[in-house]
C-alpha cells in the first residue's frame, strides 16, 4: 500500500502536530519496516501543477495569495500559525499527496493514503483550527471531477463544516460525519434537518437530505455511532464509488474513548472498506504534556497498518 508523503509536508517553520507529526510516523515506520507499506512521493505520480488548478479554482483567490505572500495577516494566519514562505508549499504537498492518493486507487484499486493533516476545517476563502488548505475536500472534487462518486467518511473528534463550504454545490460528494465536539458545526446551509436523538447515536442531522452529521455526546456509545455511520454510508455505495476516510485519532481522551477503541474503530472502517478503492488522511491528533508527538504518530500508525494489513 502507497503512503504519500515527501519533505514539504513538515517544511513551515511553525512546529506544530500538524506541521511536524508525518516525519515523526515516517520516523516510526522506517524503523519498524510493516510489511506492505510503500513511502511514496506524491511528486513521482501527479504534476504539481494539478494541484495548484485545483486550488486556483476552488480557493478565493485573496486567501491563495495571502498564503502565497503573508498578506494580510487575517488570512495568512487564519488557521492558527505565524506565516512563513514555506506555509503554502506546505499546505499544498498535503492536498497533493491525497490527489496522488486518489490516482493510485481510481487507476489501480485497492487503498492508499497520504500523511495529510490540517484539512477539514479549511473553508475556500480562509483557515480555520489549524488546517490551512482543505485537501480533503479538493481531492473529493478532483475525484468527482474525473466521473467518481466520492463518499468521504469524516471521523475526526471536530465536525468537517470546511469542507461542507466546499463540497455542498457537488451533487455527487457526500459527506458522512462523526463527531464528538460540536467545533465547526455545520451552519449557513438552508436545508438541515434533525432526523432523530436517541441515547444510542447520539443526534443526527440531515443536510439536503444526503450529508449526515452524528453528533456522539456519550463516548461509551462511540461505537455504536461509527457502526450508525457506516450502515448509512453502504446504502450510497456504487460501483464508481471513491471512499475518502478523515481518520482522526483526536477523540482519544475525550469522552472516555481510548487506543483500544480507535483500535477497534479502524478495524471495523478497513472491513466495512473491504475491496472498496480508499484513501485515508491522518486529521487530528495533538501531543499534550502528558503525550508526546511520537505517541500521537504510534496512535496514527494503527489505521496505517489495519489498511496495509487487511485480506491478508
Amino acid at each position: 500500500m502507497k503512503v504519500f508523503w515527501n519533505l514539504d509536508y513538515a517544511s513551515s517553520k511553525y512546529a506544530f502536530d500538524t506541521t511536524r507529526k508525518s516525519q515523526n510516523i515516517v520516523n516510526i515506520l522506517n524503523q519498524e519496516k510493516h510489511a506492505g507499506i510503500e513511502i511514496a512521493d506524491p511528486n513521482d505520480s501527479v504534476e504539481v501543477s494539478i494541484v495548484e488548478k485545483l486550488i486556483a479554482d476552488n480557493l478565493n483567490d485573496d486567501y491563495v495569495r495571502a498564503l502565497r505572500t503573508g498578506q494580510p495577516t487575517s488570512l495568512s494566519r487564519s488557521q492558527g500559525f505565524d506565516w512563513d514562505e514555506n506555509i503554502y508549499p506546505m499546505a499544498r504537498a498535503h492536498t497533493h499527496g491525497l490527489i496522488a492518493s486518489v490516482n493510485e486507487v481510481t487507476t489501480g484499486g485497492g487503498r492508499a493514503g497520504s500523511l495529510s493533516s490540517g484539512l477539514h476545517h479549511a473553508s475556500p476563502s480562509s483557515g480555520m483550527g489549524f488546517c490551512t488548505i482543505n485537501g480533503i475536500a479538493l481531492s473529493a472534487i478532483y475525484a468527482a471531477e474525473n466521473g467518481h462518486n466520492t463518499l468521504i467518511l469524516d471521523f475526526d473528534a471536530h465536525c468537517g463544516g470546511g469542507t461542507m463550504k466546499h463540497i455542498y454545490a457537488h451533487k455527487n460528494i457526500t459527506q458522512i460525519d462523526v463527531s464528538t465536539n460540536s467545533f465547526d458545526m455545520y451552519s449557513g446551509f438552508s436545508e438541515i434537518s434533525s432526523s432523530q436523538s436517541d441515547s444510542a447515536i447520539g443526534s443526527t442531522r440531515y443536510v439536503d437530505g444526503l450529508h449526515l452529521l452524528i453528533k456522539c455526546n456519550d463516548g461509551n456509545k462511540y461505537m455504536d455511532c461509527i457502526e450508525r455511520a457506516l450502515h448509512q454510508a453502504e446504502k450510497l455505495v456504487d460501483d464508481k464509488t471513491l471512499v475518502i476516510y478523515n481518520a482522526g485519532i483526536d477523540v482519544v481522551d475525550t469522552r472516555h474513548i481510548d487506543e483500544e477503541v480507535v483500535a477497534q474503530r479502524e478495524h471495523m472502517v478497513s472491513e466495512w472498506i473491504d475491496g472498496k478503492p480508499a484513501i485515508f488522511a491522518l486529521a487530528g491528533g495533538y501531543s499534550s504534556a502528558s503525550r508526546d508527538r511520537d505517541s500521537i504518530a504510534k496512535t496514527h500508525i494503527l489505521n496505517i497498518v489495519e489498511w496495509a494489513e487487511y485480506g491478508k
